[in-house]
């Protein structure tokens, strides 16, 4: 299990038999802040607030670490290498078969080259889709707040109809599809191999004390699902943060 805390990765790996994660090796460092000159005249100008905000992705056994100006790095032998930092500006990345997509115009391919020089161009699936792709059991998906699409070659199909979403803000697969976190109407949704509804599980089942967010998913070989929290409550007049890990067995998601 890898989680980004302020300019780190730090690893855990899952305790057999019991639900616990331990450190597995030291946290590795994701590169500082540096400067990204625009042109006011050259296109679309990106910008943020604040400092570097990584997210991290995974795919197959490669993990990699992405800020929104600072690009794309694949964490190797413990530390970060830049894969694409020579194009930025992109909110969530998906690899569906040997093709690299990114969020950014629409939906965009990448073309990796070496030392972070990589280049960007239409997918020629959705030039107007806004949200984050996901590539689960081959299959590609676009979360975009209170939607949820899948596409099958350029045709996307809308996803659970009767179903009430408000913010999706991950996805993961378990059981033999897939599954949605939504954050403001605080549920977890499992999506058959074919994109259908099953089950909508409310955050009131999962948790004893609900947490103030929902943030992030990922998924163990054994099925297992990893569900990252984060509460907030006040303690002695101060408000109190801490993030939370929680693992949601395989057999919950059998059908």
């Amino acid at each position: 299990i890898h989680l980004v805390h302020g300019a780190s990765v730090l690893r855990f790996r899952a305790t057999p038999g019991e639900c616990t994660l331990e450190p597995a090796g030291e946290p590795i460092a994701l590169p500082p802040e540096t400067p990204r000159p625009q042109r006011i005249d050259g296109g679309p100008l990106y910008m943020r607030s604040g400092g570097p905000a990584w997210e991290l992705h995974a795919t197959g056994d490669a993990l990699y670490a992405f800020d929104f100006l600072g690009g794309l790095y694949r964490i190797a032998r413990g530390k970060p290498e830049p894969a694409c930092t020579s194009e930025f500006g992109f909110r969530s990345f998906a690899q569906v078969g040997k093709r690299w997509l990114a969020t950014r115009k629409g939906i965009e391919e990448l073309e990796l080259g070496r030392a972070g020089k990589c280049k960007a161009r239409s997918a020629r699936l959705d030039d107007k889709a806004r949200g984050t792709i996901h590539a689960i059991g081959g299959a590609l998906y676009l979360a975009s707040h209170d939607k949820l699409h899948r596409y099958a070659g350029k045709t996307a199909t809308a996803l659970g109809a009767g179903t009430r979403m408000c913010a999706l803000t991950a996805m993961t697969a378990c059981g033999d599809g897939a599954c949605a976190l939504d954050h403001n109407c605080p549920q977890l949704i499992q999506l058959a191999a074919d994109g259908a509804v099953i089950r909508t599980i409310e955050a009131s089942k999962l948790f004893d004390v609900r947490p103030y967010s929902l943030d992030d998913l990922a998924s163990a070989p054994d099925g297992t699902v990893y569900l990252l929290a984060h509460h907030r409550d006040k303690l002695d007049g101060r408000e109190v943060c801490e993030a939370a890990v929680y693992a949601i067995s395989s057999a919950v998601f059998a059908r």
